[in-house]
């Protein structure tokens, strides 16, 4: 039995604070197994903490939950409960505590590259620590652990800022204050950090001499995984000095180690490096050994990212000794390659947004249900006070009477407080909508930016026919609901085109029947993807009729006139008058007077002709604009 079995069996029986500290345990013990799991147990931990009316249980269980959702990445949710956690924190006994959320308040800003956040908030973090003061050598020893925490998270957000002159000032502070701990792990850790920074400046032997340190001091502790890092990064630091003979000694000790502890994936991208090395010395023939070598192991683990490096590198090699048929073989591989990681990486993404949805959904649909439940309670009590009413007026009935008048006066303050209820849960179910609205927005707007990873132009052009299709929507005086789920297409119309190759959507040139069939495939592309997310609207269907023409000249469906939903009408129109007016990657822009042409020439014969109107006299009366 493992500890959290052993912990969960425990629980059964525990009460008061036995059951909070088991509950604080498991939180922590899945912090990084199942971030799920922590933020579980960091709630029912929480809830526990209140029956205890025990402040500082409850912060600790709020941290908990907060660490729970940064471990899943849904950041969002981590400063919620970070920020609950730092309303409790109001006294100097507190300080602890409030230290502790601003450094991870300060993670949070980092890992959404709001860097400016992040600094004040370790810098302020960091100021509470120095100020707190140690009362034994136990907590003089943390503070200092934790002052070390704050130069090396400073040190990190401006490595991430390419600062490096100012993260290498607080990574050599942190090394200071940990080799006076007597830290080895630690230091060593902070050592590398260090020589990363250095090798990133060109400074290599400078470099060299804090991972040579490093290195050293993993090796007395036995750290393979250190041992493997720092040993790569000081063989790179020769191959990129042109000593070959010293990185392929560095390169062939992370072989050794990593034969002996089985660890596939370091020996793949060890392979890399040696078959670099060996193009350096001209060794052709040797540095394919290797990548071929490394591509096996890559295939064998399932690692598209060493699959795909391997295939750049064999076509590199087979281009520079000009057989360029094994060249293009390997190309189209690392395209393909790519295209798997890109994949798997959108999936993922579309994954938690659907997770996401489903939560803020099933927390909307609990609110409503909460509320169902406050009005049938109220409509069951009435029913039996009515009863027990119809009683007594059988039995006396001019008692009743007499009783029933001063009933009504009191009634009769009864409904206007229940009027007043009842706004304040309409209230709250509008706050509820807009909540739920929000959520929306956030998942649309994380599927721009996956399109605009692939391609910058695409969701620029998203934005903008969003704008106009709302615009033309109003124009034709439809109801703001409707309005709503038109924008809400508009704004990921193209997502499908993520499945079609950047090399297709950026290419300048004309395209060739295959690459424009590619593109041709993207409205059925964003409606596998967008098919599943329970939206209010029939976006998917909307995205996927999108170039439909009224003549059944369009794609994917070749549907025709009333077979094609009204907005995806509108924003077809609103596509086409964006595309031609502005620039594309193959031609310039060719102006809004040309656009319009278009549409009003085809109007009633590819475009709805009410939908044409509708955009035309926005644009002629001065109505509309792009920014």
């Amino acid at each position: 039995m493992n500890k959290i079995e052993e912990l969960v069996k425990e629980l059964g029986t525990a009460v008061g604070e036995k059951k909070f500290d088991i509950l604080r345990k498991l939180s922590m013990e899945y912090a990084n197994k199942s971030p799920s799991k922590a933020v579980e147990y960091g709630l029912m931990a929480y809830d526990e903490a209140k029956k205890l009316g025990n402040k500082e249980h409850q912060i600790s269980s709020l941290i908990n939950v907060g660490n729970g959702y940064f471990n899943s990445s849904n950041f969002q949710k981590t400063q919620q409960f970070l920020e609950k956690a730092l309303k409790l924190t109001k006294y100097e006994s507190d300080e602890k505590f409030k230290s502790n959320i601003l450094n991870n308040l300060g993670l949070v800003k980092w890992r959404q590259d709001k860097y400016d956040e992040a600094l004040k908030y370790i810098f302020k973090s960091l100021e509470i620590r120095e100020k707190i003061k140690a009362q034994n050598e136990k907590e003089s020893k943390e503070k200092k652990e934790r002052i070390a925490q704050c130069y090396d998270n400073l040190g990190i957000i401006y490595y991430s800022l390419k600062n490096y002159e100012k993260a290498l000032e607080y990574f050599k502070k942190s090394l200071e204050m940990k080799k006076s701990l007597k830290n080895t792990e630690q230091v060593s850790l902070t050592l590398n950090n260090i020589g990363a920074i250095l090798r990133e400046t060109q400074k290599h032997d400078e470099a060299l001499k804090y991972l040579t340190e490093s290195l050293e001091l993993k090796e007395k502790s036995n750290d393979k995984v250190g041992i493997v890092n720092t040993l790569m990064n000081i063989g790179s630091i020769y191959a990129e000095s042109k000593n070959s003979q010293k990185a392929l000694e560095y390169f062939d000790k992370i072989v050794d180690i990593c034969d002996s502890t089985g660890n596939k994936t370091a020996l793949a991208m060890t392979m890399i490096e040696i078959a670099r090395v060996k193009i350096e010395q001209n060794k052709i023939n040797e540095a394919i050994e290797f990548l071929e070598k490394s591509l096996a192991i890559g295939e064998e683990t399932d690692a598209p990212n060493i699959i795909r490096i391997n295939f750049e590198q064999l076509s590199k090699i087979y281009e520079k000794n000009n057989d360029f048929e094994n060249s293009l073989k390997y190309f189209k591989k690392s395209i393909e390659a790519k295209d798997k990681i890109f994949q798997e990486e959108t999936n993922k993404a579309i994954a938690e947004m659907e997770i996401k949805y489903e939560t803020e959904k099933k927390e909307h649909e609990l609110e409503i249900s909460n509320l169902k439940y406050v009005q049938l309670k109220q409509t069951n009590e009435e029913l039996v006070e009515t009863q027990k009413i119809l009683q007594e007026y059988r039995d006396n009935l001019e008692q009743l009477v007499q009783k029933r008048s001063q009933e009504l006066v009191e009634t009769n303050k009864s409904l206007q407080k229940e009027v007043e209820e009842r706004k304040r849960a309409e209230i709250s179910l509008s706050q509820s909508y807009e909540k739920l609205r929000q959520t929306f927005d956030a998942i649309i707007k994380t599927m721009t930016k996956v399109v605009e990873f692939r391609d910058p132009y695409t969701a620029g052009h998203q934005e903008r026919v969003s704008k106009l299709a709302v615009a033309i929507a109003r124009q034709m005086g439809f109801d703001e609901h409707t309005i709503e789920g038109i924008r809400l297409a508009g704004m990921v119309h193209d997502i499908g085109k993520i499945y079609v190759p950047a090399e297709i959507l950026t290419k300048p040139g004309k395209l060739s029947s295959v690459e424009f069939m590619l593109i041709k495939n993207h409205s059925s592309a964003g409606y596998e993807i967008l098919k599943s997310i329970e939206f209010p609207w029939d976006i998917a269907q909307i995205v996927r009729q999108h170039h439909e023409r009224l003549d059944g000249s369009g794609y994917p469906d070749n549907l025709k006139d009333d077979e094609i939903l009204l907005e995806s009408k509108i924003i077809a129109v609103a596509d086409v008058v964006e595309a031609i007016s502005s620039y594309r990657p193959y031609r310039p822009a060719l102006g809004i007077d040309i656009a319009l042409d278009e549409i009003e020439k085809n109007s009633g014969k590819l475009y709805d002709k009410d939908i044409v109107d509708a955009c035309l006299k926005i644009f002629n009366e001065n109505k509309f604009e792009w920014e």
